[in-house]
């Protein structure tokens, strides 16, 4: 598997243009796309809408914790900070 890295804007309709000095690269088919941000900006209302989401599932795991077998041991606040190479 070959990676490329480019820039690109997303256009009004969702797409996302491969420049056409890597569009040669890219066979047809399947690919996998990663998007990642350059810019922090504020949420529209959509976005605001999933910070409620996830806000409220933060409630569900409050009032439903998960269960973690208490077989396995843990480690000891010195234990996780020793800094031993």
């Amino acid at each position: 598997m070959e990676a490329i890295e480019f820039q690109a804007t997303i256009g009004s309709d969702g797409t996302i243009a491969i420049p056409e000095n890597l569009a040669k690269k890219v066979r047809r088919g399947k690919v996998r796309v990663i998007v990642i941000e350059d810019d922090r900006r504020m949420p529209d209302r959509e976005e605001a809408g999933d910070r409620d989401r996830s806000q409220n599932y933060i409630k569900f795991l409050m009032a439903n914790p998960i269960k973690v077998d208490s077989s396995i041991p843990l480690l000891t606040r010195d234990e996780i900070h020793d800094r031993r190479i």
